[in-house]
C-alpha cells in the first residue's frame, strides 16, 4: 500500500463512524446527523477513488470533506497530502530515468 493510504482510510473509517453514531442520537437534529454522513461518504468516495487512475481528484476530495472533521480529519488530510508526495515523488523519478 503507498503511504499516506492507511492514514486515509483511518481517518475515512472514523469519520463514517462518528457520523452513524449521530444518526443514533435522539437529542441530535436529524438535518445533522446527515449532512455528517454525507460529508463522510463522500470522504470514503475520495478514499477509493485514490486507488483509480483519477488519484489526484480523489486525494482532493479527501482533503477538502476533512476539513469539517477538524480533530481527526487532520490525519486524513495528512494522509492525502503525503500520498499526494509519493506520486510526484514517483513520476519525478520516471521523468529523470534511473541513474
Amino acid at each position: 500500500m503507498n503511504p499516506g493510504m492507511g492514514k486515509v482510510f483511518v481517518s475515512a473509517f472514523i469519520t463514517l463512524a462518528i457520523s452513524a453514531l449521530t444518526l443514533g442520537d435522539p437529542e441530535m437534529p436529524m438535518a445533522i446527523s446527515y449532512v455528517l454522513m454525507g460529508l463522510a461518504c463522500m470522504n470514503w468516495i475520495g478514499a477509493l477513488m485514490m486507488q483509480t487512475p483519477v488519484h489526484k481528484a480523489g486525494a482532493i476530495i479527501v482533503i477538502i470533506f476533512s476539513i469539517p472533521f477538524v480533530p481527526i480529519g487532520i490525519i486524513g488530510i495528512l494522509g492525502a497530502r503525503n500520498w499526494l508526495d509519493y506520486q510526484k515523488r514517483l513520476a519525478f523519478e520516471a521523468a529523470v530515468g534511473p541513474q
